[in-house]
């Protein structure tokens, strides 16, 4: 899901015409003893609060070259684990947004009951892109983590557009000293 958001927000850099990127995308997700982070130099997620804090409302629907439609796959991580934390930063912002949020949060009857904390700005490592971290993952579903099986679907599930210039999709298992690019 979110290397899948990270690709859409690549979009944003693509030339048809070229069948590549006007700048070098870097795309890395990475496995540490307790953390899965994926971090992107793409775009940055533009109409942040909206996308983090309004559960079922996505832009994408409106746009024909992405995937997402509904607005809940950035809240996928709630099958997995306890806690997710988004940086974001678009170009032309001077810092950084940033954001976390529990899955203790949606313990409630009513969607729109879920509160959320207020954003923090923080410095950020690239001009613009995204960074998720996922942590607290469940027991089970940790051990059930297969890094090869996660680069055969990104394989798999994006085949035609691994083929596009400037595009870099890196894996890193730090635990393991395994990497895939």
């Amino acid at each position: 899901e979110y290397i899948d958001n990270s690709i859409d927000s690549a979009e944003e850099f693509y030339q048809e015409e070229t069948n590549s990127y006007s700048k070098e995308i870097n795309i890395v997700l990475r496995k540490t003893k307790d953390q899965v982070i994926v971090e992107d130099n793409c775009f940055g997620i533009t109409k942040f609060e909206k996308v983090v804090q309004e559960v079922g409302n996505s832009d994408k629907k409106a746009q024909p070259w992405t995937n997402g439609q509904f607005g809940y796959g950035i809240y996928s991580f709630m099958a997995a684990c306890e806690k997710l934390k988004i940086t974001s930063k678009l170009a032309l912002d001077a810092s950084a947004k940033q954001i976390s949020i529990n899955r203790k949060q949606f313990n409630t009857d009513h969607q729109d009951d879920v509160q959320f904390p207020d954003l923090n700005f923080v410095e950020f490592s690239n001009s613009s892109g995204t960074k998720v971290e996922l942590s607290g993952f469940d027991k089970k579903m940790w051990q059930q983590y297969n890094f090869e099986e996660i680069k055969n679907e990104i394989e798999k599930h994006f085949e035609l557009l691994l083929k596009r210039h400037n595009l870099s999709i890196k894996l890193i298992d730090e635990l393991n000293q395994i990497e895939y690019k």
